[in-house]
């Protein structure tokens, strides 16, 4: 069941940023989506893995906070997150 999650939201995330005019950074949070953009030669720039299946906000922090910076450096103008819910 999980795996048509991650495809759905793979294929939506394609659909949207393959748009964009200029260069797009991803964060890639899990094995299966950072291979996956690896494959498709999109700019990742950082990949957080082996997470726990519920994982405590000690184990996320470190995602916000890299997209965070990201964003208050300069070096990128907008922060979306894609997510399955």
């Amino acid at each position: 069941m999980a795996g048509a999650y991650n495809t759905n939201i793979i294929r939506y995330l394609l659909h949207k940023f393959d748009k964009y005019a200029i260069p797009v950074k991803y964060i890639a949070v899990g094995r299966k989506g950072r291979d996956l953009l690896i494959r498709r030669r999109k700019n990742v720039i950082a990949e957080f893995s082996n997470l726990p299946p519920a994982p405590s906000f000690s184990d996320v922090s470190a995602i916000g906070r890299l997209a965070v910076n990201e964003f208050l450096e300069g070096k990128v103008d907008e922060v979306y997150l894609v997510y399955t819910d």
